[in-house]
């Protein structure tokens, strides 16, 4: 069962790995379990994660309690990093005290959790935009109108005339 699951399963005693199932294999990027063998789990889990990953490991050993779903990178054997999602429950393997660790790589839903973010960020962008553009275009029309209405009311060679004209210019680009 284990070994058909579709999460990584790794046991560790002594913070180093004593079984993988294939997911984890496959996780890790191993081609065999001999490279995850024997392996201490800080040589799987990212720098950005040793601390966190320290302190449960410490609380299911030691204290023997169960960690749920906690969020860590682990690194594949080619050093890419992998967000996971992991749980930890105590264990005894071979008379020593372990952990039971279930890995699922969380990559794909945070990537898709992240895009659909920026989707709605910009979507909010837009709306506020266009709620700019609408209230911009409603006073320009107030200042283009009673610009028209100044030319139209002083004669064409007064003095006013110029700076009446670049108003409208100016309005006529602020609409566009």
């Amino acid at each position: 069962l284990v070994e058909r699951a579709p999460d990584a399963v790794l046991v560790l005693c002594g913070g180093r790995v004593v079984y993988a199932n294939t997911a984890a294999l496959r996780l890790i990027g191993a081609g065999y379990l001999g490279q995850l063998m024997g392996k201490d789990i800080f040589g799987l889990v990212h720098l950005s994660s040793h601390e966190s990953v320290r302190e449960w490991l410490a609380t299911v050993v030691n204290n023997k309690v169960t960690v749920l779903c906690q969020e860590e990178t682990f690194a594949r054997l080619d050093g890419v990093p992998v967000v996971c999602e992991v749980s930890a429950v105590p264990i005894r393997f071979d008379d020593q005290d372990g952990s039971l660790i279930f890995v699922r790589d969380a990559t794909e839903r945070k990537t898709v959790a992240e895009r659909m973010a920026n989707e709605q960020r910009m979507s909010l962008v837009r709306e506020l935009a266009g709620g700019l553009a609408h209230e911009l275009n409603n006073l320009i029309q107030v200042v283009n109108g009673n610009a028209e209405l100044a030319r139209a009311s002083v004669p064409d060679d007064a003095p006013v005339q110029a700076q009446l004209d670049a108003i409208i210019r100016a309005g006529g680009q602020i609409a566009e």
